[in-house]
């Protein structure tokens, strides 16, 4: 997908769409950072800016590849903390399941707070990084692993 709308970029030339943005976003989907390009270079979903990169919907594609790539490493990270809680099958499982929703907790908290305008270094639109950061948007993958 992002090779054949590089080529169309290339092939018919839009003079609303830049060749270069729409080439930095398709470098950026490739490596599963589109959401954190999109969100520097484009401001808000809707905005204007926004309507010119055919990449857009790649955003949401890279915040799940995030996740998946970290996901791994918190579920090692977490089995080794409930080897530590207990020898139980039933409290290392109980142990695994608190921590996770803990992290979902804290992203969901992360989430709505950025959306209430809470500013952290860095960050010049909370509300738009609320919305394309994969931390703010974690808790929505959690809770779908827990119930799966």
């Amino acid at each position: 997908m992002i090779g054949v709308v590089t080529l169309a970029s290339l092939a018919l030339p839009s003079p609303a769409v830049s060749q270069r943005a729409t080439g930095r976003s398709g470098v950026a989907a490739a490596l599963s950072f589109a959401n954190w390009d999109i969100y520097r270079t484009t401001g808000g979903y809707f905005d204007a800016a926004a309507d010119s990169d055919p990449l857009l919907h790649t955003w949401s594609l890279s915040v799940e590849e995030q996740f998946y790539f970290i996901f791994p490493l918190l579920v090692i990270a977490a089995l080794a903390v409930a080897r530590r809680v207990g020898k139980q099958p039933q409290v290392r499982r109980m142990a695994v399941a608190g921590m996770f929703a803990g992290m979902a907790a804290v992203s969901l908290v992360l989430a709505v707070k950025l959306m209430q305008g809470m500013t952290l270094p860095g960050v010049s639109l909370p509300k738009t990084f609320a919305f394309y950061a994969s931390p703010s948007r974690a808790w929505e993958f959690i809770v779908g692993v827990m119930l799966a």
